[in-house]
């Protein structure tokens, strides 16, 4: 606004001058002092004039416009959860597993028993597989002298008393696995651990030796010794963590109950079994599609 006001005030000084210029030309003397300030007095008052016009336009408009402002309101906008489905890294369907592991059964009082043993399985979809498992249990020191547990060395020694210690030598299972639930896990790294937890139900047969020799000096009853090991049916219930770290390669838990009903030899009495066996290992996956 200013420059327009400056290139008016410009170009009507050179209007008026060049319109007094033939006029003084032809005038026998030149216009006195007087003459040349009432000149620029109206000129003055012809700019102030204009740029109070220019003023109260501008301020017309600005008035205009704010009467015809509209104020719309907008609607709130409601937050969605956008769900998005990933991909599923690890895949089990038409794969075959193989897990080897160690093991150890917690819940015999009398006597320690690790486990050496292998899985093997074949999952026909993601959730279902069938699975052969098998396991042996070693016996250590001269006459599993090495497994006994410090309550059953107590028992005998200092009580003269003698428990009915039976062990669990080995197992093999058939067995259906169940694993509906599946999900990862985020590292502080930002990778994830692919896991799912499943089920497992199975028959097969457990082989047990009674301990004929506790408490005999060494000298057990010959009977005693040909029946002491024993072939059973058995039941496996129970359930396990799979942990993949990759399309192959997986960390596996397992908790079964291995369930037999077993004859004692020395008082011709029957016993219900129930080993709680808990096992870890390295789980590996082949064939089939790796996705």
């Amino acid at each position: 606004m200013e420059a327009f006001v400056k290139h008016f005030k410009q170009f009507a000084m050179a209007s008026l001058v060049g319109a007094t210029l033939p006029g003084l030309a032809m005038a026998d003397s030149s216009p006195t002092t007087d003459d040349d300030g009432l000149v620029q007095d109206e000129f003055d008052d012809l700019l102030e004039e204009g740029e109070s016009t220019v003023r109260e336009e501008r301020r017309s408009l600005e008035d205009e416009a704010d009467r015809n402002m509209v104020q719309v309101e907008l609607p709130e906008m409601k937050k969605k959860v956008i769900k998005t489905l990933q991909p599923k890294q690890f895949m089990k369907i038409g794969r075959a597993e193989f897990m080897p592991y160690i093991g150890y059964i917690p819940n015999d009082p009398f006597v320690h028993r690790i486990q050496f043993g292998g899985s093997f399985a074949f999952h026909p979809t993601e959730v279902l597989g069938i699975e052969l498992n098998a396991a042996y249990s070693p016996s250590f020191g001269e006459n599993g002298e090495g497994d006994l547990k410090g309550i059953t060395n107590d028992l005998v020694e200092e009580n003269e008393v003698v428990p009915q210690v039976s062990r669990l030598m080995w197992h093999a299972t058939a067995n259906f696995q169940y694993a509906p639930i599946y999900g990862k896990i985020a590292t502080t790294r930002g990778n994830t651990i692919t896991f799912d937890l499943f089920g497992v139900f199975g028959l097969g047969a457990a082989g047990v030796s009674d301990d004929v020799f506790l408490g005999t000096d060494g000298d057990p009853d010959p009977e005693a010794i040909d029946q002491a090991d024993q072939v059973l049916f058995t039941m496996s219930v129970g359930g396990g963590l799979r942990m993949a770290f990759n399309r192959t390669v997986a960390l596996r838990f397992d908790v079964r109950t291995l369930s037999y009903i077993n004859s004692r030899v020395q008082n011709s009495t029957l016993e219900v079994k129930n080993n709680l066996a808990l096992s870890i290992g390295p789980s590996f996956f082949f064939g089939g599609k790796a996705q």
